[in-house]
């Protein structure tokens, strides 16, 4: 491997043993070689490390935290020991696709000034079993700053994921990297100080299976309380940089679609009897809104499925 790889493909890792050496695996067999995989262990406490450890090649190296330090922690301390012009972000549960890695540095490259650049991707089940479906989207190739403020505020973190986004290493120095403090929202809360300077660009191209199944952190039942709180300033962000004609839409937006969802999964909660939970949830909803008239909406609509205030544009598809 070259003293200076043309990208570094990120790997942090905590207790994923099941599926790691399937994900390590798919990064190896890409037809693009000039790349260095450099995974860091997050004190696992099962068998990753062993898995690890399996795996020989000259273009992977191996950290390993003291202790469980979490997610953005360990992508800060991967993005400071790694040496690549370009990062490639990826995942313990994930496959990728033998030429993704080659076909998503070429598209990086041809779009010069765009300082991320994300791909679509199939899902697959904890079997392996990949869905190839996917919805259509019209989202534009490149992002200029502005489009994508609005589709986040609206939309949510725009990569739907981390596993399929490609940085640029000089560019986001500018904005700074991750968000240590932050439990949840770290990848999100990146892409929108990425976009308040720099284009973001769109591969609409499937170039890896996105593992989905229910021992992901993300989809635990717990996160929502840590979602709200670390979301919401993110949210006011976005805000602050849509022009007038669109804050007025955003706040009905806001208070009747996204404080309403916080409102459906505390009262899920109360329904499973996790009062616990949902006690968590209505006060982290209390913090930014009205828990009354978040229900209120939510009763009324059907949790948004008999109406809904619409985003103000009608080009954006799927995120994934």
């Amino acid at each position: 491997m070259a003293d200076t790889p043309a990208v570094s493909v990120l790997l942090p890792v905590h207790n994923g043993a099941r599926h790691l050496r399937e994900s390590i695996d798919s990064v190896l067999a890409q037809t693009f070689t000039p790349f260095e995989l450099v995974v860091c262990d997050d004190g696992s406490t099962d068998e990753s490390p062993a898995v690890v450890a399996a795996c020989s090649d000259p273009r992977m190296r191996v950290l390993r935290n003291d202790r469980n330090r979490g997610l953005f922690t360990t992508l800060n301390r991967l993005v400071a020991d790694s040496r690549g012009p370009l990062v490639r972000l990826w995942a313990q549960d994930d496959r990728m696709y033998p030429g993704g890695l080659e076909r998503h540095v070429e598209f990086h490259r041809a779009h010069a000034g765009i300082a991320m650049s994300y791909c679509r991707y199939h899902t697959m089940d904890a079997a392996g079993r990949v869905d190839t479906a996917l919805v259509p989207d019209a989202t534009p190739v490149v992002l200029a700053p502005d489009q994508a403020s609005e589709i986040m505020f609206f939309h949510g973190s725009i990569t739907g994921n981390i596993s399929n986004v490609l940085l640029d290493r000089a560019m986001v120095d500018q904005a700074g990297w991750f968000r240590e403090t932050l439990k949840v929202s770290g990848d999100f809360d990146l892409w929108v100080r990425i976009a308040e300077r720099h284009s973001i660009g769109r591969l609409d191209e499937p170039l890896m299976a996105l593992r989905v199944h229910d021992g992901q952190f993300s989809r635990g039942r717990d996160v929502m309380p840590w979602f709200i709180r670390e979301n919401e300033p993110i949210l006011e962000t976005l805000f602050g940089r849509l022009g007038p004609d669109r804050q007025a839409l955003a706040t009905r937006f806001r208070r009747r679609h996204i404080h309403s969802k916080y409102a459906h999964h505390a009262l899920r909660a109360a329904a499973r009897g996790d009062m616990s939970l949902s006690a968590a949830t209505w006060a982290a909803l209390s913090s930014v809104g009205s828990p009354l008239s978040a229900t209120a909406w939510w009763l009324a609509t059907g949790n948004s499925r008999w109406l809904r205030v619409r985003p103000p544009f009608g080009w954006v598809g799927s995120r994934s």
